[in-house]
């Protein structure tokens, strides 16, 4: 079903969710949701209505057909999981949802806060996203320049075309971007 763009839940809230400096200063736990199929807008929509915590959804835009037409959805990057940040008592407010089938505590916070920066940046300047497995992995790069300056990955070349790949550790996934080489730079060591 095709929401209305109203409808659609926010990809982050708070909305400075990810500009904490230290994972620290966050104010509770990170947790990966795995919810049940084709919940994660639903949780989070839930989530964000009665302000239960704090959470991240990357949303794309896809073509989606429907009889004669193609209309363009918002769906979640990583289908089926939803980034969760929250401390004690909302953990069982969150499971009384019914739509998560497993939560997994993120043990480098910091790190997952930095990848989903990442995600955050390049979702709101490309649309064209594909989904990767990271277990694939070539030389760690950072674009020296331009709207996703700073952007940390791993290089690949595909079809003879260099693309960066962006990964999120805790759910063993990650993007992949077509991104000239001359805007790439070698991560020292």
């Amino acid at each position: 079903m095709t929401l209305h763009p109203s409808v659609n839940p926010p990809c982050c809230f708070p909305d400075n969710l990810l500009q904490c400096n230290d994972a620290s200063d966050s104010g509770g736990t990170w947790w990966v949701a795995r919810t049940r199929s084709r919940h994660e807008k639903a949780l989070a929509r839930q989530i964000y209505t009665h302000r239960i915590c704090c959470y991240y959804l990357p949303l794309v835009k896809r073509p989606q057909k429907s009889t004669n037409r193609v209309r363009m959805s918002l769906l979640p990057l990583f289908p089926g999981y939803i980034f969760l940040r929250f401390e004690g008592q909302q953990r069982q407010i969150v499971l009384r949802t019914n739509r998560i089938v497993q939560l997994i505590q993120v043990l480098r916070p910091s790190e997952l806060i930095h990848q989903l920066r990442q995600i955050q940046i390049v979702t709101q300047h490309e649309n064209q996203l594909e989904l990767v497995d990271v277990l694939s992995r070539g030389k760690r790069v950072r674009v020296a320049f331009g709207p996703m300056k700073g952007l940390e990955g791993t290089v690949v070349k595909k079809r003879g075309r260099h693309q960066l790949e962006i990964a999120v550790n805790a759910i063993g996934s990650g993007i992949r971007i077509s991104i000239p080489a001359d805007m790439l730079e070698a991560v020292p060591y």
